[in-house]
């Protein structure tokens, strides 16, 4: 796989190396990914049966926790609501501040 290069003057006066290598592959050299571990089968596409379960356990889960929380949401009314959006904002608020 051929490349070019060339160096690029920035305004500071540092020098840049930049290369270019080309998108396309025709096959006479191996692939190299960003580790440097040679790629020579490519890419599979397939889901395996473990990742057909974790999708249906996640389709479950989810409209679960909506229609679960449905009801307390419902009893809290709109100040519980705003109440509770509010300490879950501040707790999430402060956990990002690390």
């Amino acid at each position: 796989m051929s490349s070019s290069s060339s160096s690029i003057q920035g305004k500071d006066n540092t020098i840049t190396n930049v290369s270019a290598v080309p998108e396309t592959h025709d096959g006479s050299e191996p692939v190299r990914d960003i580790s440097g571990d040679v790629i020579e089968d490519g890419l599979r596409r397939g889901l395996k049966g473990r990742q057909f379960v974790i999708i249906a356990l996640g389709s479950i889960i989810g409209p679960g926790c909506f229609y679960g929380l449905g009801y307390g949401i419902y009893e809290a009314g709109p100040l519980g609501l705003l109440i509770g959006f509010s300490v879950v904002g501040m707790y999430e608020g402060a956990g990002n501040v690390n």
